[in-house]
């Protein structure tokens, strides 16, 4: 997969998705890519585990349960403990 952009190898990426087939294929391939990959199924379970163990990157899709991706991303870049430089992408 090489895309020219710089690669993080070696980085944590939280993927979150509430369909299990995408979630399993997106570590399958990022992990491939030598990176560190956590999932997470919903948009509460992704801000425990990036408040608990931090990622570099998290890519989110838009339309979860409960919680929407772009509420998601709205928590983390708003935490006390400073997570503005944290990425959030996501998928429709």
């Amino acid at each position: 997969m090489d895309s020219g952009a710089p690669q993080l190898n070696g980085g944590r990426i939280l993927v979150v998705d509430d369909e299990a087939t995408m979630r399993r294929l997106l570590e399958k391939l990022l992990r491939l890519e030598g990176y560190d990959v956590a999932l997470a199924s919903s948009g509460e379970q992704a801000l425990q585990e990036v408040f608990a163990r931090g990622a570099d990157t998290v890519l989110l899709d838009m339309r979860l349960p409960g919680m929407s991706g772009l509420d998601v991303c709205r928590n983390i870049r708003s935490h006390p403990r400073g997570y503005t430089r944290r990425s959030c992408s996501s998928r429709r």
